[in-house]
């Protein structure tokens, strides 16, 4: 008898427990706040630090023909770029920001094979015409190497700051010192 009311007991606990409400806390935050939007403000603020910041890719690649390199720093040009008041979605005025750029160097074996700067004008090709005028070279990454053909894939977005006008796009680096474009 003790048996069967401790398996009843068992049984009430385990289906009462799937109707218990919970309250939805992950870490003490309530699902509500797990889907945070930044202001406008807050992403200017972000991007303008970004002014200041390099970012810098530095790796290399051991392959039959020796070491492989590439080293490259992303930065601001502290140039002059102005945002028309209609892309800014935080205020009715234009934006005032720079573009940015990449000093690109290649090595194999101890010798400089490429050293380039990247901007955005190599990508022109792949542009509409309000981004060429508009858009920032941002956000590289290293995406590939591809050992067979020597080449490296440097993958960027370009668009215009503070919206989501823009194209991911990459540039092929081959270790013979070849560079092209494309869409991603």
């Amino acid at each position: 008898m003790l048996h069967k009311i401790g398996f009843f007991l068992f049984t009430a606990i385990v289906f009462t427990s799937c109707w218990i409400k919970t309250n939805d806390k992950i870490l003490g935050q309530s699902s509500d706040s797990l889907e945070y939007d930044p202001s406008y403000e807050e992403m200017k603020k972000e991007y303008i630090q970004r002014y200041r910041r390099e970012e810098i890719i530095d790796t290399t690649f051991q392959q039959a023909q020796g070491k492989v390199s590439l080293q490259l720093i992303h930065l601001c040009l502290f140039d002059s770029l102005t945002i028309p008041a209609k892309y800014n979605w935080g205020n009715n005025e234009n934006f005032h920001t720079h573009n940015f750029a990449s000093e690109l160097r290649i090595f194999q074996a101890g010798d400089t094979i490429l050293t380039a700067t990247i901007e955005k004008d190599m990508f022109n090709t792949l542009l509409s015409d309000e981004l060429k005028k508009y858009g920032v070279l941002m956000y590289p990454s290293l995406r590939d190497y591809d050992f067979v053909n020597g080449v490296f894939k440097i993958h960027y977005s370009l668009s215009i700051p503070l919206t989501d006008v823009g194209v991911s796009v990459v540039l092929e680096v081959g270790v013979d010192g070849t560079m092209s474009v494309k869409n991603d």
